[in-house]
């Protein structure tokens, strides 16, 4: 498992801004993960969650480069690293 303390690099004048750690699991299946869970691609830099299964597929929802969340559908073989606050 990897640690990381990730602090935010800029806020509005006024608001706190405090350190979050986060731990982030070796790489599993998708199907390993519940709904609700964050995870990082393991294939690169992608932020995820996990919204819901289907029948041989799970539906994900995926941060954007602009903070949006978007709902897609990936395989359950999908290697993920689960992200832990």
């Amino acid at each position: 498992m990897s640690t990381y303390h990730l602090a935010g690099d800029y806020a509005p004048p006024g608001q706190l801004t405090l350190g979050l750690q986060i731990e982030i699991d070796p790489a599993g299946p998708l199907s390993s993960l519940h709904p609700g869970d964050r995870f990082l691609l393991a294939a690169g830099d992608i932020e995820g969650k996990l919204v819901s299964w289907g029948s041989g597929s799970i539906t994900v929802a995926v941060r954007g480069s602009d903070d949006r969340w978007t709902r897609t559908t990936w395989s359950p073989n999908t290697q993920v690293r689960r992200m832990r606050g």
